[in-house]
Order: C-alpha cells, then structure tokens, then sequence
C-alpha cells in the first residue's frame, strides 16, 4: 500500500491535467468548428430551397392569372351561347354548334409541384426552420388537390354530356350539324349551365389558389430579408 501511494505521489499529476484540457478543449473546438459548418450549410440549402420555391409562386401566380382569364372567357362563351339557344333562332345553329364544339375541349392545367413535392419526399423540407412558415407551405400545396378535384369536375361534365351530345348531333370530321334542332334544344341549355356551374367553382378554386401564392410568396421574401 505505502509503495503504491509512494507512485501516486510521483505522478506529474498537473502535466496529466493540462494535458487533458488540452485534449478536451481540442475536441470541443473541433466539435464546435464542425457544428457550425453544418448549421452555416443547412442556412444556406434553407435560403435557397426558399428561393426556389418563391420562384416557383412567382411563376403561379402569373399563370393563375392567365387561367383564370382564359376561364372566364370560356364562360362569356357559354352565356353567349346560351343566349343564342334562347333565342330560338334557325340562323343561329351554325354558330351554336361551332360554340359548343369548341367548349368540348378539356383544359388541364397543372401549376408547378416538383420542388416542393421533392424536398417533402427526401426529408428536406424539415431545414426549413420557420414551423409556421413550413405550416403555410403545406397548406398551399395540399389545396392543389382541390385545384385537381374541379378541374375534373368540369372535363367529365364535359366529356360525359357535351361531348356526348355533340358527337350525337355533329359529324366532327365533315364540320356537319345532322340534327340542326338539338342544338336549340333545352337539353343542351341545361347541360351548359350544369357546365357554367362547375366553371364558377373552378374559378373561385384558382382566384383562392392565386391569393394563397400571393401571401405565401410574401412570407418568404419576409423570411429572406431575414
């Protein structure tokens, strides 16, 4: 016992210390240098995943415009079809086909999900540090869904009574009504306003999309400016 406590007072016990501390701090250095390489990364992929996506909404709310412009033309369409068809009028069935013709062709529009869908899909989309922020994201893309839902609600309208119709009464090859007075019909009337109807909804989906790309594109830049 007195040779092993002899030792322990031989023992450079301060060199031990010192030299420990110097590891530990080397190690917590490096330790730190490390962490925030990594956070200094993930800021800088977080601003331009933000960038992206806020190009993204600059692009969709441009296009949303552009849709909705074009949907409410093909509404006046269908008013002024419907008119014509009030009218009852026989020199108006040329017209009246050529209108309803036209309101067969589907549109389909789908606005830009890549980047979001790919950050959500590899896990990425959590370097987004702002949860409310992240919260707003989510919200926009899910209401895509409802964006698809009316779409599809108009082209089955679409291709299930008008297309049907017209393919009844219209030889789409020759550019030949064969039966002048469906066209005048109240059967086709209603089926254009079951089709306005949808039209409206569709409408009110998109101006809701584009205020939501709106507020949300400012969210970011606020973020950005951070």
């Amino acid at each position: 016992m007195k040779k092993f406590l002899a030792r322990l007072q031989q023992i450079d016990w301060l060199n031990y210390f010192i030299e420990f501390i110097i590891v530990f701090l080397g190690i917590t250095i490096a330790f730190y240098i490390n962490q925030r390489a990594d956070e200094q990364k993930s800021l800088a992929l977080e601003k331009t995943y933000l960038q992206m996506i806020h190009e993204d909404l600059s692009v969709d709310s441009v296009e949303n415009l552009q849709i909705i412009d074009f949907f409410e033309q093909g509404i006046a369409n269908l008013k002024k079809t419907s008119r014509l068809i009030g009218s009852g009028q026989s020199e108006d069935i040329d017209s009246i086909a050529y209108r309803v013709s036209k309101l067969t062709e589907p549109v389909n529009y789908h606005p830009d999900v890549q980047t979001y869908h790919s950050l959500v899909e590899n896990g990425e989309i959590l370097l987004i540090s702002n949860l409310d922020l992240r919260r707003r994201m989510a919200q926009y893309y899910a209401y895509y869904e409802t964006l698809d839902a009316r779409h599809e609600e108009v082209n089955t309208l679409k291709r299930q009574k008008l297309f049907a119709f017209v393919s009844k009464h219209y030889d789409w090859t020759t550019k030949k009504i064969i039966n002048p007075s469906a066209f005048l019909s109240i059967e086709l009337k209603n089926t254009l306003y079951d089709i306005h109807t949808k039209e409206i909804q569709r409408i009110h989906a998109y101006r809701k999309a584009s205020k939501l790309a709106d507020g949300l594109r400012a969210n970011i830049s606020e973020e950005l400016e951070q």
